[in-house]
Protein backbone atom coordinates (compact mmCIF):
# COMPACT_ATOMS: atom_id res chain seq x y z
CA UNK A 1 0.00 0.00 0.00
CA UNK A 2 3.10 2.11 1.12
CA UNK A 3 4.78 1.79 -2.46
CA UNK A 4 1.11 2.25 -4.24
CA UNK A 5 0.60 5.49 -2.02
CA UNK A 6 4.79 6.41 -3.41
CA UNK A 7 3.65 4.99 -7.43
CA UNK A 8 0.69 7.39 -6.81
CA UNK A 9 2.51 10.37 -5.43
CA UNK A 10 5.16 9.63 -8.45
CA UNK A 11 2.03 9.20 -10.92
CA UNK A 12 0.28 12.31 -9.88
CA UNK A 13 3.43 14.54 -9.59
CA UNK A 14 4.85 13.39 -12.98
CA UNK A 15 1.84 14.07 -14.47
CA UNK A 16 1.11 17.35 -12.60
CA UNK A 17 -2.53 16.61 -12.09
CA UNK A 18 -5.02 18.41 -9.81
CA UNK A 19 -6.18 16.60 -6.55
CA UNK A 20 -9.80 16.54 -7.87
CA UNK A 21 -9.08 14.24 -11.02
CA UNK A 22 -9.47 10.19 -10.30
CA UNK A 23 -5.50 10.09 -9.86
CA UNK A 24 -5.55 12.71 -7.20
CA UNK A 25 -8.78 10.82 -5.43
CA UNK A 26 -6.79 7.39 -5.23
CA UNK A 27 -3.78 9.55 -4.03
CA UNK A 28 -5.82 11.16 -1.26
CA UNK A 29 -7.50 7.37 -0.67
CA UNK A 30 -4.25 5.39 -0.65
CA UNK A 31 -3.17 8.17 2.12
CA UNK A 32 -6.13 7.60 4.23
CA UNK A 33 -5.64 3.66 3.90
CA UNK A 34 -2.27 4.10 5.81
CA UNK A 35 -4.54 5.16 8.83
CA UNK A 36 -7.84 3.55 8.06
CA UNK A 37 -7.41 -0.17 7.75
CA UNK A 38 -10.62 -0.81 6.15
CA UNK A 39 -10.26 1.77 3.37
CA UNK A 40 -6.81 -0.76 2.07
CA UNK A 41 -9.33 -3.51 1.00
CA UNK A 42 -11.30 -0.66 -0.78
CA UNK A 43 -8.05 1.13 -2.12
CA UNK A 44 -6.91 -2.21 -3.45
CA UNK A 45 -9.80 -3.38 -5.05
CA UNK A 46 -10.15 0.22 -6.51
CA UNK A 47 -6.93 -0.39 -8.34
CA UNK A 48 -7.71 -3.44 -9.32
CA UNK A 49 -10.76 -1.78 -11.12
CA UNK A 50 -8.64 1.00 -12.45
CA UNK A 51 -5.55 -1.23 -14.00
CA UNK A 52 -8.51 -3.78 -15.48
CA UNK A 53 -10.42 -0.38 -16.35
CA UNK A 54 -7.20 0.77 -18.18
CA UNK A 55 -6.25 -2.19 -19.89
CA UNK A 56 -9.42 -2.02 -21.37
CA UNK A 57 -9.22 1.73 -22.21
CA UNK A 58 -5.84 0.63 -23.70
CA UNK A 59 -7.49 -2.33 -25.89
CA UNK A 60 -10.13 0.05 -26.85
CA UNK A 61 -7.43 2.92 -27.67
CA UNK A 62 -5.34 0.09 -29.71
CA UNK A 63 -8.74 -1.49 -31.39
CA UNK A 64 -9.79 2.35 -32.34
CA UNK A 65 -6.18 2.96 -33.30
CA UNK A 66 -6.08 -0.06 -35.34
CA UNK A 67 -9.28 1.01 -37.15
CA UNK A 68 -8.28 4.59 -37.48
CA UNK A 69 -4.94 3.00 -39.20
CA UNK A 70 -7.07 0.45 -41.07
CA UNK A 71 -9.33 2.97 -42.52
CA UNK A 72 -6.16 5.56 -43.00
CA UNK A 73 -4.37 2.39 -44.85
CA UNK A 74 -7.98 1.59 -46.84
CA UNK A 75 -8.37 5.21 -48.07
CA UNK A 76 -4.26 5.41 -49.12
CA UNK A 77 -4.96 1.91 -50.46
CA UNK A 78 -8.24 3.98 -52.23
CA UNK A 79 -6.41 6.81 -52.84
CA UNK A 80 -3.31 4.53 -54.60
CA UNK A 81 -5.67 2.93 -56.82
CA UNK A 82 -7.47 6.01 -57.83
CA UNK A 83 -4.23 6.95 -58.80
CA UNK A 84 -3.27 4.20 -61.07
CA UNK A 85 -6.80 4.72 -62.15
CA UNK A 86 -5.79 8.45 -63.46
CA UNK A 87 -2.65 7.38 -64.91
CA UNK A 88 -4.26 4.74 -66.57
CA UNK A 89 -6.74 7.28 -67.82
CA UNK A 90 -3.93 9.66 -68.54
CA UNK A 91 -1.93 7.18 -70.51
CA UNK A 92 -5.15 6.18 -72.58
CA UNK A 93 -5.50 10.68 -72.92
CA UNK A 94 -2.48 10.37 -74.20
CA UNK A 95 -2.61 8.18 -76.76
CA UNK A 96 -6.08 9.57 -77.43
CA UNK A 97 -4.02 12.95 -77.64
CA UNK A 98 -1.41 10.99 -80.20
CA UNK A 99 -4.20 9.30 -82.40
CA UNK A 100 -5.88 12.67 -82.95
CA UNK A 101 -2.76 14.78 -83.28
CA UNK A 102 -1.81 12.04 -85.67
CA UNK A 103 -4.70 12.60 -87.45
CA UNK A 104 -4.87 16.81 -87.03
CA UNK A 105 -1.69 16.49 -88.63
CA UNK A 106 -3.37 14.42 -91.67
CA UNK A 107 -6.28 16.61 -91.54
CA UNK A 108 -3.68 19.56 -92.09
CA UNK A 109 -1.77 17.69 -94.81
CA UNK A 110 -5.23 17.38 -96.56
CA UNK A 111 -6.55 20.73 -96.18
CA UNK A 112 -3.22 22.20 -96.97
CA UNK A 113 -3.81 20.08 -100.39
CA UNK A 114 -7.14 21.41 -100.75
CA UNK A 115 -6.16 24.70 -100.08
CA UNK A 116 -3.70 24.56 -102.78
CA UNK A 117 -6.34 22.81 -105.03
CA UNK A 118 -8.71 25.72 -104.57
CA UNK A 119 -5.98 28.42 -105.32
CA UNK A 120 -5.69 26.21 -108.93
CA UNK A 121 -9.28 26.29 -108.85
CA UNK A 122 -9.57 30.29 -108.35
CA UNK A 123 -6.54 30.80 -110.56
CA UNK A 124 -8.23 28.66 -113.46
CA UNK A 125 -11.99 30.83 -112.53
CA UNK A 126 -10.23 33.81 -112.33
CA UNK A 127 -8.60 32.92 -116.17
CA UNK A 128 -12.13 31.91 -117.62
CA UNK A 129 -13.32 34.87 -115.73
CA UNK A 130 -11.33 37.45 -117.62
CA UNK A 131 -11.46 35.56 -120.82
CA UNK A 132 -14.58 35.53 -122.40
CA UNK A 133 -16.13 32.40 -124.31
CA UNK A 134 -15.06 31.04 -127.24
CA UNK A 135 -18.83 31.95 -128.38
CA UNK A 136 -18.22 35.99 -127.52
CA UNK A 137 -14.52 35.76 -129.01
CA UNK A 138 -15.72 34.35 -132.69
CA UNK A 139 -18.27 37.09 -132.33
CA UNK A 140 -15.43 39.62 -130.92
CA UNK A 141 -11.85 38.71 -132.57
CA UNK A 142 -13.28 37.35 -136.23
CA UNK A 143 -14.59 41.12 -136.51
CA UNK A 144 -12.38 41.74 -139.18
CA UNK A 145 -13.97 39.78 -141.73
CA UNK A 146 -17.44 40.72 -140.62
CA UNK A 147 -16.84 44.55 -140.31
CA UNK A 148 -17.33 44.98 -136.54
CA UNK A 149 -13.77 44.72 -135.68
CA UNK A 150 -12.56 47.03 -132.64
CA UNK A 151 -9.19 47.68 -131.87
CA UNK A 152 -7.91 48.01 -128.06
CA UNK A 153 -4.71 49.81 -129.00
CA UNK A 154 -5.17 52.83 -131.13
CA UNK A 155 -1.20 53.89 -132.84
CA UNK A 156 -1.28 55.60 -135.34
CA UNK A 157 1.55 53.71 -137.71
CA UNK A 158 2.88 50.37 -137.22
CA UNK A 159 5.74 51.42 -136.07
CA UNK A 160 4.17 51.62 -133.13
CA UNK A 161 2.74 47.88 -132.83
CA UNK A 162 6.29 46.90 -132.87
CA UNK A 163 8.14 48.64 -130.39
CA UNK A 164 4.78 47.63 -127.72
CA UNK A 165 5.21 44.15 -129.31
CA UNK A 166 9.01 44.46 -127.43
CA UNK A 167 7.47 46.11 -124.45
CA UNK A 168 5.52 42.75 -123.88
CA UNK A 169 8.26 40.88 -125.04
CA UNK A 170 10.53 42.33 -122.63
CA UNK A 171 7.99 41.95 -119.87
CA UNK A 172 7.48 38.09 -120.35
CA UNK A 173 11.27 38.04 -120.09
CA UNK A 174 10.82 39.72 -116.82
CA UNK A 175 8.22 37.05 -115.46
CA UNK A 176 10.49 34.28 -116.32
CA UNK A 177 13.72 35.89 -114.53
CA UNK A 178 11.97 36.86 -111.39
CA UNK A 179 10.15 33.15 -111.33
CA UNK A 180 6.68 34.19 -111.55
CA UNK A 181 5.90 32.57 -114.99
CA UNK A 182 5.99 29.26 -113.02
CA UNK A 183 4.03 28.06 -110.16
CA UNK A 184 5.94 25.41 -108.07
CA UNK A 185 3.67 23.19 -105.54
CA UNK A 186 6.69 21.87 -103.46
CA UNK A 187 4.16 21.06 -100.70
CA UNK A 188 2.44 18.60 -103.04
CA UNK A 189 5.10 17.14 -105.02
CA UNK A 190 8.59 17.07 -102.47
CA UNK A 191 7.12 13.95 -100.71
CA UNK A 192 7.40 11.75 -103.70
CA UNK A 193 10.91 12.43 -104.22
CA UNK A 194 13.58 10.84 -101.91
CA UNK A 195 16.20 13.44 -103.01
CA UNK A 196 18.61 16.01 -101.02
CA UNK A 197 17.46 19.36 -101.25
CA UNK A 198 19.79 20.52 -104.10
CA UNK A 199 18.95 17.67 -106.31
CA UNK A 200 15.47 17.88 -105.62
CA UNK A 201 15.38 21.97 -106.46
CA UNK A 202 17.69 21.33 -109.55
CA UNK A 203 15.20 18.78 -111.07
CA UNK A 204 12.14 21.17 -110.06
CA UNK A 205 14.04 23.78 -111.59
CA UNK A 206 14.60 21.71 -115.13
CA UNK A 207 10.70 20.74 -115.21
CA UNK A 208 10.40 24.19 -115.08
CA UNK A 209 12.47 25.38 -117.84
CA UNK A 210 11.10 22.80 -119.80
CA UNK A 211 7.59 23.25 -119.53
CA UNK A 212 8.30 27.22 -120.48
CA UNK A 213 10.07 26.01 -123.14
CA UNK A 214 7.35 23.96 -124.64
CA UNK A 215 4.77 26.57 -124.17
CA UNK A 216 6.91 29.57 -125.06
CA UNK A 217 7.36 27.33 -128.80
CA UNK A 218 4.14 26.65 -129.14
CA UNK A 219 3.00 30.26 -128.82
CA UNK A 220 5.96 31.37 -131.06
CA UNK A 221 4.96 28.54 -133.52
CA UNK A 222 1.17 29.80 -133.41
CA UNK A 223 2.26 33.62 -133.44
CA UNK A 224 4.25 33.53 -136.70
CA UNK A 225 1.25 32.66 -138.38
CA UNK A 226 -1.15 34.99 -137.30
CA UNK A 227 -2.79 37.46 -139.98
CA UNK A 228 -5.72 39.44 -140.07
CA UNK A 229 -8.48 36.81 -140.13
CA UNK A 230 -7.30 33.83 -137.78
CA UNK A 231 -6.79 35.61 -134.65
CA UNK A 232 -9.50 33.21 -133.02
CA UNK A 233 -7.76 30.11 -134.16
CA UNK A 234 -4.59 31.17 -133.02
CA UNK A 235 -6.12 32.44 -129.22
CA UNK A 236 -7.60 29.01 -128.86
CA UNK A 237 -4.24 27.19 -129.58
CA UNK A 238 -2.28 28.70 -127.37
CA UNK A 239 -4.84 28.51 -124.46
CA UNK A 240 -5.26 24.83 -125.30
CA UNK A 241 -1.57 24.81 -125.11
CA UNK A 242 -1.56 26.26 -121.83
CA UNK A 243 -4.19 23.93 -120.57
CA UNK A 244 -2.50 20.79 -122.10
CA UNK A 245 1.05 21.40 -121.32
CA UNK A 246 -0.50 22.24 -117.31
CA UNK A 247 -2.28 18.73 -117.40
CA UNK A 248 0.99 16.86 -118.03
CA UNK A 249 3.14 19.02 -115.92
CA UNK A 250 1.08 18.70 -112.75
CA UNK A 251 2.69 15.37 -112.15
CA UNK A 252 5.34 17.42 -110.63
CA UNK A 253 3.49 20.15 -108.92
CA UNK A 254 4.48 22.64 -111.90
CA UNK A 255 1.90 24.63 -114.10
CA UNK A 256 2.28 28.08 -115.93
CA UNK A 257 1.13 31.18 -114.13
CA UNK A 258 -2.02 32.14 -115.39
CA UNK A 259 -0.57 36.21 -115.56
CA UNK A 260 1.62 34.97 -118.03
CA UNK A 261 -0.37 33.26 -120.10
CA UNK A 262 -2.00 36.48 -120.20
CA UNK A 263 0.72 38.37 -121.60
CA UNK A 264 0.91 36.08 -124.33
CA UNK A 265 -2.88 36.83 -125.39
CA UNK A 266 -2.14 40.49 -124.98
CA UNK A 267 0.68 39.96 -127.50
CA UNK A 268 -1.24 37.95 -129.61
CA UNK A 269 -3.67 40.92 -129.46
CA UNK A 270 -0.67 43.55 -130.84
CA UNK A 271 0.81 40.98 -133.28
CA UNK A 272 -2.71 40.59 -135.04
CA UNK A 273 -3.15 44.82 -134.49
CA UNK A 274 0.01 44.62 -135.94
CA UNK A 275 -0.83 43.03 -138.91
CA UNK A 276 -4.19 44.99 -139.76
CA UNK A 277 -2.54 48.71 -139.00
CA UNK A 278 0.26 47.02 -141.26
CA UNK A 279 -2.41 45.97 -143.91
CA UNK A 280 -3.94 49.20 -143.57
CA UNK A 281 -0.76 51.08 -144.18
CA UNK A 282 -0.25 48.44 -147.65
CA UNK A 283 -3.63 50.19 -148.22
CA UNK A 284 -3.13 53.88 -147.73
CA UNK A 285 0.05 53.42 -149.73
CA UNK A 286 -2.32 51.92 -153.08
CA UNK A 287 -4.48 54.41 -152.13
CA UNK A 288 -1.89 56.97 -152.65
CA UNK A 289 -0.09 55.60 -155.58
CA UNK A 290 -3.52 55.68 -156.75
CA UNK A 291 -4.09 58.85 -156.35
CA UNK A 292 -0.21 59.73 -157.44
CA UNK A 293 -1.09 57.94 -161.01
CA UNK A 294 -4.44 59.81 -161.29
CA UNK A 295 -3.33 63.04 -160.58
CA UNK A 296 -0.60 62.40 -163.07
CA UNK A 297 -3.54 61.47 -165.48
CA UNK A 298 -5.33 64.56 -165.06
CA UNK A 299 -2.15 66.89 -164.86
CA UNK A 300 -1.26 64.97 -168.57
CA UNK A 301 -4.58 65.62 -169.82
CA UNK A 302 -4.98 69.46 -168.34
CA UNK A 303 -1.06 69.37 -170.59
CA UNK A 304 -3.24 68.33 -173.88
CA UNK A 305 -6.16 70.55 -173.34
CA UNK A 306 -3.84 73.52 -172.86
CA UNK A 307 -2.09 72.45 -176.43
CA UNK A 308 -5.48 71.70 -178.28
CA UNK A 309 -7.09 75.03 -176.79
CA UNK A 310 -3.67 77.23 -178.04
CA UNK A 311 -3.58 75.23 -181.38
CA UNK A 312 -7.58 76.08 -181.69
CA UNK A 313 -7.25 79.55 -180.23
CA UNK A 314 -4.42 80.59 -182.79
CA UNK A 315 -6.21 78.41 -185.81
CA UNK A 316 -9.35 80.52 -185.19
CA UNK A 317 -7.68 83.77 -184.14
CA UNK A 318 -5.82 83.56 -187.71
CA UNK A 319 -8.96 82.50 -189.57
CA UNK A 320 -10.77 85.61 -187.63
CA UNK A 321 -7.63 87.98 -189.24
CA UNK A 322 -8.27 86.51 -192.82
CA UNK A 323 -11.96 87.21 -192.65
CA UNK A 324 -11.50 90.68 -191.67
CA UNK A 325 -8.76 91.36 -193.82
CA UNK A 326 -10.99 89.76 -196.86
CA UNK A 327 -14.03 92.17 -195.35
CA UNK A 328 -11.98 95.11 -196.71
CA UNK A 329 -12.07 94.53 -200.05
CA UNK A 330 -16.01 92.49 -200.30
CA UNK A 331 -18.54 93.09 -201.97
CA UNK A 332 -22.30 93.42 -200.60
CA UNK A 333 -22.90 89.78 -201.24
CA UNK A 334 -19.18 88.45 -199.93
CA UNK A 335 -19.70 90.79 -196.80
CA UNK A 336 -22.62 89.15 -195.77
CA UNK A 337 -21.01 85.62 -195.76
CA UNK A 338 -18.13 87.12 -194.37
CA UNK A 339 -19.92 88.65 -191.61
CA UNK A 340 -21.83 85.39 -190.64
CA UNK A 341 -18.09 83.65 -190.69
CA UNK A 342 -16.89 86.34 -188.51
CA UNK A 343 -19.75 86.17 -185.95
CA UNK A 344 -19.17 82.31 -185.62
CA UNK A 345 -15.31 82.79 -185.06
CA UNK A 346 -15.61 85.06 -182.86
CA UNK A 347 -18.57 82.87 -180.59
CA UNK A 348 -15.87 79.81 -181.29
CA UNK A 349 -12.90 82.03 -180.07
CA UNK A 350 -15.24 83.00 -177.22
CA UNK A 351 -15.91 79.43 -176.77
CA UNK A 352 -12.50 78.62 -176.39
CA UNK A 353 -12.04 81.74 -174.31
CA UNK A 354 -14.16 79.79 -171.60
CA UNK A 355 -12.63 76.36 -172.19
CA UNK A 356 -9.07 77.90 -171.25
CA UNK A 357 -10.36 79.46 -167.83
CA UNK A 358 -11.54 76.57 -167.31
CA UNK A 359 -8.89 74.05 -167.96
CA UNK A 360 -6.71 77.28 -165.96
CA UNK A 361 -9.05 76.97 -163.18
CA UNK A 362 -8.95 73.51 -162.72
CA UNK A 363 -5.63 73.51 -162.99
CA UNK A 364 -4.86 76.05 -160.38
CA UNK A 365 -7.90 74.62 -158.44
CA UNK A 366 -6.53 71.12 -157.69
CA UNK A 367 -9.81 70.21 -155.05
CA UNK A 368 -12.00 70.35 -158.48
CA UNK A 369 -13.72 67.27 -160.22
CA UNK A 370 -16.39 64.85 -160.16
CA UNK A 371 -18.21 62.28 -157.40
CA UNK A 372 -19.52 59.27 -159.44
CA UNK A 373 -22.41 57.10 -158.41
CA UNK A 374 -21.88 54.16 -159.86
CA UNK A 375 -22.57 50.44 -159.27
CA UNK A 376 -22.19 46.78 -160.92
CA UNK A 377 -25.16 44.26 -160.46
CA UNK A 378 -23.36 41.52 -162.24
CA UNK A 379 -20.67 41.93 -159.82
CA UNK A 380 -21.49 43.13 -156.32
CA UNK A 381 -25.55 42.16 -156.37
CA UNK A 382 -28.11 45.06 -155.69
CA UNK A 383 -27.95 48.16 -153.97
CA UNK A 384 -24.60 48.17 -153.74
CA UNK A 385 -23.15 51.58 -154.94
CA UNK A 386 -19.06 52.77 -155.38
CA UNK A 387 -19.27 56.49 -154.22
CA UNK A 388 -16.06 57.89 -155.61
CA UNK A 389 -13.99 60.73 -157.17
CA UNK A 390 -12.12 61.73 -159.79
CA UNK A 391 -10.24 65.25 -161.17
CA UNK A 392 -10.24 64.07 -164.80
CA UNK A 393 -11.62 66.17 -167.43
CA UNK A 394 -13.69 63.36 -168.78
CA UNK A 395 -14.85 61.71 -165.88
CA UNK A 396 -16.20 58.70 -168.01
CA UNK A 397 -12.75 58.11 -168.59
CA UNK A 398 -12.08 57.05 -164.71
CA UNK A 399 -15.36 54.47 -164.94
CA UNK A 400 -14.09 52.51 -167.90
CA UNK A 401 -10.82 52.04 -166.16
CA UNK A 402 -12.80 50.72 -162.97
CA UNK A 403 -14.47 48.40 -165.17
CA UNK A 404 -11.45 46.77 -166.29
CA UNK A 405 -10.31 42.61 -165.91
CA UNK A 406 -10.68 43.24 -162.27
CA UNK A 407 -14.60 42.78 -162.26
CA UNK A 408 -16.40 40.66 -164.56
CA UNK A 409 -19.05 43.04 -165.75
CA UNK A 410 -18.80 47.42 -166.65
CA UNK A 411 -20.28 49.34 -164.24
CA UNK A 412 -23.17 51.86 -164.63
CA UNK A 413 -23.14 55.32 -164.18
CA UNK A 414 -26.16 56.64 -162.00
CA UNK A 415 -24.60 60.22 -161.21
CA UNK A 416 -22.04 62.49 -161.90
CA UNK A 417 -21.47 65.48 -159.60
CA UNK A 418 -19.11 68.25 -160.86
CA UNK A 419 -18.09 70.21 -157.33
CA UNK A 420 -15.34 72.76 -156.68
CA UNK A 421 -14.09 71.22 -153.91
CA UNK A 422 -14.90 67.32 -155.05
CA UNK A 423 -12.80 65.60 -152.06
CA UNK A 424 -14.74 67.49 -149.55
CA UNK A 425 -17.91 66.07 -151.02
CA UNK A 426 -16.55 62.98 -151.33
CA UNK A 427 -15.92 62.11 -147.55
CA UNK A 428 -19.06 64.31 -146.57
CA UNK A 429 -20.90 61.36 -148.42
CA UNK A 430 -19.04 58.52 -147.00
CA UNK A 431 -19.31 59.72 -143.20
CA UNK A 432 -23.29 59.88 -143.88
CA UNK A 433 -23.39 56.81 -145.24
CA UNK A 434 -20.38 54.90 -143.39
CA UNK A 435 -22.89 52.73 -141.48
CA UNK A 436 -24.01 51.27 -144.73
CA UNK A 437 -20.40 50.74 -145.86
CA UNK A 438 -19.61 47.00 -147.41
CA UNK A 439 -16.54 47.01 -145.81
CA UNK A 440 -16.40 48.38 -142.08
CA UNK A 441 -12.84 48.25 -141.52
CA UNK A 442 -11.56 49.62 -144.83
CA UNK A 443 -13.68 52.11 -145.73
CA UNK A 444 -11.72 53.36 -148.89
CA UNK A 445 -13.40 50.50 -150.79
CA UNK A 446 -16.28 52.99 -151.04
CA UNK A 447 -18.59 50.47 -151.44
CA UNK A 448 -22.19 50.91 -149.62
CA UNK A 449 -25.46 49.16 -149.72
CA UNK A 450 -28.30 51.30 -149.57
CA UNK A 451 -31.35 51.65 -151.64
CA UNK A 452 -30.51 54.77 -154.17
CA UNK A 453 -32.93 56.77 -153.16
CA UNK A 454 -31.12 57.76 -150.06
CA UNK A 455 -28.39 58.75 -151.95
CA UNK A 456 -30.14 60.95 -154.24
CA UNK A 457 -32.15 62.41 -151.60
CA UNK A 458 -28.64 63.59 -149.59
CA UNK A 459 -27.32 64.90 -152.44
CA UNK A 460 -29.95 66.83 -153.48
CA UNK A 461 -30.96 68.61 -150.16
CA UNK A 462 -27.43 69.22 -149.11
CA UNK A 463 -25.09 69.49 -151.88
CA UNK A 464 -26.37 69.92 -155.47
CA UNK A 465 -30.32 70.44 -155.85
CA UNK A 466 -30.73 69.73 -160.14
CA UNK A 467 -27.72 67.02 -160.34
CA UNK A 468 -29.75 64.34 -162.46
CA UNK A 469 -29.73 60.46 -161.44
CA UNK A 470 -30.30 57.35 -163.70
CA UNK A 471 -32.40 55.26 -161.28
CA UNK A 472 -32.28 51.77 -163.78
CA UNK A 473 -28.76 50.39 -163.97
CA UNK A 474 -28.32 48.75 -167.49
CA UNK A 475 -26.26 45.95 -167.11
CA UNK A 476 -26.13 45.22 -170.25
CA UNK A 477 -23.81 42.36 -170.62
CA UNK A 478 -24.85 41.00 -167.06
CA UNK A 479 -28.71 41.03 -168.52
CA UNK A 480 -27.50 39.32 -171.77
CA UNK A 481 -25.33 36.64 -169.62
CA UNK A 482 -28.25 35.43 -168.04
CA UNK A 483 -30.30 35.21 -170.66
CA UNK A 484 -27.77 33.32 -172.44
CA UNK A 485 -27.69 31.21 -169.62
CA UNK A 486 -30.85 30.95 -169.51
CA UNK A 487 -31.34 29.78 -173.23
CA UNK A 488 -28.83 27.14 -172.27
CA UNK A 489 -30.72 25.47 -169.48
CA UNK A 490 -33.94 25.54 -171.58
CA UNK A 491 -32.11 24.02 -174.27
CA UNK A 492 -30.07 21.36 -172.34
CA UNK A 493 -33.67 20.57 -170.78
Amino acid sequence: MVLYTIYCLQGGLYMKKPFYTEEGLLLMLAILSIFFQPLSILCVIIIIMKIHYNKKMEKQLEETTNNKIKDAQNKLNELDNKILDKQTEDNSLNLKLETIQSKLKDTNMIINKKEDKIKQYEEQFNIMKNFKSYKDLEKELTTYEVGVFKKQYAFEISEEYSVKLKEIQKKQADYIKNGNAIIINLSEFIETLELNKSTRNKFVSSISKLVLRAFNNECDAALSKINSNNITNIRKRIESSFNQINKLSSLFAVSIHSDYLKLKIEELQLAFEYEVKKQEEKEEQKALKEHMREEAKVLKEIEIAKKKIEKEETHFTNALSDVKNKLKNANDTEKENLLKKLEELENKIKEIEENKKDILNREQNTRAGYVYIISNIGSFGENVYKIGMTRRLNPIERISELSSASVPFSFDVHAMIFSEDAPTLENSLHKIFEKYSVNKINLRKEFFRLPLDKIEHEVKKNHNAVVKFTKLAKAEEYRQTLKLEQSEEVESA
